[in-house]
């Protein structure tokens, strides 16, 4: 729907910029609009591997105990003082 405005606008002879500062965003921002739905994502990735490469499955004892922590006991266990 605003595709649609904006091509309409356009064709009127309003320049980009003043229908993109009416709407609140960039003219980068219709481009990407436009672009098709099948176009492949163009970003490349990381290009250097990370310093700390993450270990699949294995924690640290703290994070380890930090995930299964102690169940307290219940309320009902406990003894009174006396």
């Amino acid at each position: 729907m605003r595709l649609a405005l904006i091509d309409e606008a356009l064709e009127k002879g309003v320049r980009l910029e003043a229908v993109c500062e009416r709407l609140g965003v960039a003219p980068r921002t219709i481009q990407r609009w436009r672009k098709p739905e099948t176009a492949q994502d163009g970003r490349c990735g990381p290009r250097t591997q990370p310093a700390n490469p993450p270990v699949s499955g294995k924690l640290s004892p703290r994070h380890e105990r930090a995930r299964h922590p102690q169940r307290a006991p219940r309320a009902s266990s406990w003894k009174p003082r006396g």
